[in-house]
């Protein structure tokens, strides 16, 4: 398998782990800004994710949890 196809399907199964894990209307937004720039700070994810910075801290402690 090709690495492409390989972070194709990471994409693929960790959109519905990731959706499920957050229950968020933005977890889409939030990984595709992650597979998007894989070296991201938080300012960078909530400018180009669209997230709020509350959102985006309660998802981090539940993502920790």
């Amino acid at each position: 398998m090709l690495k492409a196809e390989k972070i194709i399907n990471l994409y693929n199964d960790m959109k519905k782990n990731f959706s499920d894990a957050t229950k968020s209307r933005y977890a889409i937004n939030i990984l595709d800004t992650l597979f998007k720039k894989p070296i991201i700070n938080l300012t960078m994810l909530l400018s180009d994710s669209g997230v709020f910075n509350l959102l985006l801290q309660w998802i981090h402690k539940q993502l920790l949890a």
